[in-house]
């Protein structure tokens, strides 16, 4: 970037153009978000842990409503564990004002200790609180819109399990990557052996753009 626009300047369209080149990333959200948009979020965040899952429903207002309704980066959360497991950080792609997710192999959850602890965006932090009625049903609205992943750890193939038409599925990294993207049908198997080892996000968009999120480990 220095050296193609060295001793002149760069707007930030071209900025976009040369990140999404080298990044392989879309920007454009952030962009319409961040650079021609107004205002900053303020996040809260409800949870459950049940057993080795963490229930999580993440809200957002914006300063600027009319503007920019919602921000879609990711937000960062530390979450501390008992057993001497110590605090994690995990990393949520945001896709609305309410983004719900389940994030599993998460044992001994104590509490959601802080929101984007690292200060990564400009932000402000609404509540933290612990929602017993919150569940993967309570978070799908129905049961026909739920979605089941596995197995999960998967070394390789992993079957997406839910009702109704055809979606998209998107499996993203923890920088917020796509990694594939592809549709699928009820229960199908895709295959993931060709990604590295780590936590993803699967996002399944229906034909009405609703995104059901839920996480997934890879051996």
């Amino acid at each position: 970037f220095q050296q193609t626009f060295a001793e002149s300047n760069a707007t930030g369209l071209q900025f976009k153009a040369f990140a999404e080149q080298y990044t392989g990333m879309d920007f454009t959200d952030f962009f319409e978000q961040w650079y021609f948009g107004e205002g900053y979020p303020t996040y809260s965040v409800k949870f459950n842990p049940v057993g080795s899952e963490l229930n999580l429903l993440i809200s957002q207002t914006t300063s600027r409503p009319t503007v920019t309704p919602f921000f879609t980066n990711p937000i960062d959360l530390r979450i501390s564990r008992s057993g001497g497991l110590g605090d994690t950080i995990v990393r949520v792609n945001i896709t609305g004002a309410e983004t719900q997710t389940v994030l599993s192999g998460m044992d001994y959850v104590t509490v959601v200790a802080a929101i984007d602890p690292t200060n990564y965006i400009i932000n402000k932090i609404g509540t933290i609180s612990k929602d017993t009625n919150l569940s993967v049903e309570s978070l799908s609205g129905s049961s026909a819109n739920e979605l089941i992943l596995y197995p999960n750890p998967t070394l390789g193939n992993l079957t997406v399990q839910f009702e109704g038409a055809p979606r998209i599925i998107r499996v993203i990294d923890q920088f917020g990557k796509i990694q594939m993207e592809q549709t699928v049908v009820a229960n199908e198997t895709i295959d993931v052996s060709q990604l590295p080892g780590g936590q993803y996000l699967i996002e399944l968009q229906d034909n009405q753009s609703k995104v059901t999120n839920r996480s997934v480990i890879k051996r």
